[in-house]
């Protein structure tokens, strides 16, 4: 009786030394997670690539157009520099290059992303690294489309390039590769509404749904 008091006595020490082992493994890496995501007065640079949907009506428009003219997929650059207000509400201003067959539609801009405490996505309880967060954000500024070649045959008219304020929102997950670099990856929608005019007719460029994958560098480099 005494040997197998003994015994449950050795195993449950064992156990409860195992379990408190994991909980310091788990919370040192919960700390060394959450400084990765420290934002707050940091300032930062972004390059990213994506591909984005133009929404293109030209439900009324009788003019032959020229190849490519209608073409409503886009090869996006996103180019960015940025600070961290807090370390989940980030501030940037951005410079966006969408290139269509026959089309260019830039876009400068500032956004305003909140990123969630919350992680998920845990792929392993042990890496941090395996873990994102999400992020919500609003953006607002300056489209300007023009055309690389005239839409119809004969040339363009004085309204064939046009300049909107524009504004949108954007939804992704974020998540660092070490202290200082991060990726991302976000869906953004842009409503611009350009407008380009021949004759007595009208082409329009409403919105844009774009996917863009991002590499954030950061660092105190206004310091």
């Amino acid at each position: 009786m005494k040997k197998t008091l003994l015994a449950l006595l050795v195993s449950s020490s064992l156990f409860a030394h195992d379990n408190l082992h994991e909980h310091d493994h788990l919370e040192s890496g919960t700390v060394s997670y959450d400084k990765k995501f420290n934002y707050k007065d940091q300032t930062f640079i972004e390059l990213g690539f994506g591909k984005g949907k133009v929404d293109i009506e030209d439900n009324t428009f009788t003019t032959p157009l020229t190849s490519g003219s209608l073409d409503s997929t886009s090869l996006i650059t996103d180019l960015a520099v940025g600070y961290g207000i807090t370390d989940n509400l980030l501030a940037g201003l951005h410079y966006q290059y969408n290139k269509l067959d026959n089309a260019n539609i830039e876009n400068i801009y500032f956004n305003l992303d909140y990123i969630f405490s919350l992680n998920f996505l845990h792929m392993s309880d042990y890496s941090s690294l395996m873990t994102f967060k999400p992020f919500i954000g609003a953006l607002a500024g300056n489209s300007s489309l023009t055309w690389d070649n005239s839409p119809i045959e004969g040339g363009l008219t004085s309204s064939s390039t046009s300049s909107k304020f524009f504004y949108g929102f954007e939804a992704g997950v974020i998540r660092p590769i070490n202290e200082k670099l991060f990726v991302s990856l976000k869906y953004q929608l842009s409503e611009f509404d350009h407008k380009t005019v021949i004759g007595n007719e009208t082409l329009y460029h409403n919105n844009q749904n774009s996917l863009i994958f991002s590499l954030n560098y950061k660092g105190n480099f206004l310091k």
